[in-house]
């Protein structure tokens, strides 16, 4: 499956290019990083083989040690991010849940109905949503 820059841009995507906004979010919001560190944090790239037109970024807004956005509630945070993982799809789509498919334990699995979750998928809760569901 091939995904154009619509799917994760969605309306930020335009016909000449990319918003404003957006293109800032690109050239101020992501560091390139090795694909080293790139399997460090998605070991599932290990089954994929080395491309030397692949690129690796980490967002400087992604806060590693509380595994958290540090503009999750602000208007800078990009289309990108906040629709993530849907994009507006349904999430019994096969599309949505493969966006899934390498976060394990993502809580957002839990939007997922339990019979479509592929066994691997384990979400952990959030605070919020542990509360929420007391």
């Amino acid at each position: 499956m091939k995904w154009t820059k619509r799917d994760f841009l969605g309306p930020h995507a335009t016909v000449q290019g990319l918003q404003p906004s957006v293109l800032r979010w690109i050239r101020d919001g992501l560091r390139r990083i090795s694909r080293a560190r790139a399997m460090g944090l998605n070991p599932l790239l290990a089954n994929t083989p080395p491309n030397q037109s692949s690129y690796y970024y980490t967002c400087r807004h992604f806060d590693a040690e509380s595994n958290l956005c540090t503009i999750f509630d602000q208007a800078a945070r990009p289309y990108t991010c906040g629709a993530f993982p849907w994009y507006g799809q349904d999430q019994t789509s096969d599309d949505a849940v493969l966006r899934l498919w390498p976060y394990r334990t993502c809580s957002y699995w839990l939007d997922v109905p339990e019979e479509l979750r592929p066994d691997h998928a384990a979400p952990e809760p959030t605070e919020d949503l542990q509360e929420s569901r007391v």
